[in-house]
């Protein structure tokens, strides 16, 4: 297929230049002098908004790097359901400073596919989800238009 465009009268006409059944309309516009724009058209879609691209880095979730263990380093999920449980989580380990049954360790599961586990202690899973919960702030603050700062889609913990 070989699409040309024509503009006439404030609109934009395609035609496929391979097929015979659109050549007739093809010299109709350039007899007719229209507007060759077939290098231009169609046009670039737009950027996405600022908002759009925070939200995409929400669904790309949070590239993590453990100074004191590389094999918890990974992008963990910045979905609601995976804040929901991080919370959850974190409100016990702070009223009980233990994990559910009292472990002193908790599996976390990774954005990967498939996902895998990583087994943090009470203060690498804090200091997890209080980059986490930073990283989403800040994402909903510029999707929610109160906000032109896009934040890294990155954090580091010990």
């Amino acid at each position: 297929m070989t699409m040309r465009y024509f503009q006439h009268g404030g609109a934009t006409f395609g035609y496929d230049g391979a097929d015979p059944a659109q050549a007739g309309l093809i010299e109709t516009a350039v007899a007719g002098s229209w507007t060759e724009v077939t290098g231009s058209w169609p046009p670039a879609p737009p950027s996405p908004s600022l908002a759009q691209q925070a939200a995409t880095l929400l669904a790309g979730g949070l590239a993590v790097t453990c100074t004191s263990d590389a094999a918890l380093s990974a992008t963990y999920p910045a979905d609601q359901t995976s804040q929901t449980k991080m919370i959850g989580l974190q409100l016990g380990l702070t009223a009980t400073g233990a994990f559910p049954g009292g472990a002193t360790t908790w599996p976390v599961k990774d954005a990967a596919t498939p996902p895998q586990w990583h087994v943090m202690t009470a203060v690498q899973f804090g200091e997890l989800v209080t980059k986490m919960l930073a990283f989403v702030a800040a994402c909903d603050l510029v999707i929610d238009g109160q906000s032109t700062t896009l934040p890294p889609p990155t954090a580091t913990i010990a």
